[in-house]
């Protein structure tokens, strides 16, 4: 995979390695979209970061437990997604 990244006028070039087990992170959300949000399961996931310049390994899991959330003044059933990052706990987050 080559890439290349421009910040503020500064191009820097990469050349990785890349494994077809490997996913860009936002495909994360449309492979558990698509697998049809089954609460308990769980997923890893190898992501590559383009923005971070680096990969991480990825745990995701669907939340058990469906709960209501409001949205623009209505009430909408959502399932909880964690997605946990190994070596950037700040990037961890959870979805509704």
């Amino acid at each position: 995979m080559q890439i290349q990244t421009d910040l503020g006028g500064e191009i820097t070039k990469q050349v990785l390695d890349w494994d077809k087990k490997y996913t860009i992170r936002c495909s994360i959300t449309e492979v558990i979209l698509r697998d049809g949000l089954e609460p308990g399961k769980k997923y890893k996931f190898t992501i590559y970061s383009p923005e971070l310049g680096q990969r991480f390994d990825v745990d995701a899991s669907i939340g058990q437990i469906p709960t209501n959330s409001v949205l623009v003044g209505q009430w909408y059933e959502t399932i909880p997604i964690h997605s946990d990052y190994t070596g950037m706990k700040e990037l961890s987050s959870s979805s509704m």
